[in-house]
């Protein structure tokens, strides 16, 4: 076989290793999430069941999308921290992360803990509503407290 042969079968072999490495971090990065729903674009949203974290009516958690092609920015996906209100269908967003397809942070938003202008009633068939039932207890538990 040639030299430039061998070359071209070597970097196919590296950019293809490299493009496995890529896609199975990605993987194992969403392994632990749970797909919740599905974005207008049909890609899934996911919810990390192990950072929920339950204060009273209140739950908050993050959510998960990845983009089906990278954004202007660089970014492959973004998480998001969001608050839930149970007992009054509240929804608050409250932190925004972009991450490039190396985990790499491209941008952050700290969106706000206490401003009451940022939060939204839960609308039915919305993806918020999909968040509302996987981790709000079911009506009649609230009820009960």
């Amino acid at each position: 076989m040639n030299k430039l042969l061998k070359l071209q079968l070597s970097r196919i072999a590296l950019v293809s290793g490299i493009s496995f490495i890529a896609i199975n971090a990605s993987l194992s990065a969403i392994a632990s999430w749970v797909e919740i729903s599905k974005s207008p674009d049909n890609t899934p949203i996911y919810i990390d069941p192990e950072r929920i974290v339950r204060k009273g009516d209140i739950v908050e958690f993050w959510r998960r999308n990845l983009f089906t092609t990278p954004q202007p920015d660089g970014a492959f996906g973004v998480d998001n921290y969001h608050s839930i209100n149970c007992k009054k269908g509240l929804f608050r967003w409250r932190r925004s992360i972009r991450f490039d397809p190396n985990g790499r942070i491209v941008s952050e938003n700290d969106i706000g803990k206490e401003d009451k202008l940022l939060e939204m009633q839960i609308q039915p068939g919305s993806i918020i509503e999909d968040f509302y039932k996987s981790v709000c207890p079911p009506v009649e538990e609230q009820v009960k407290n």
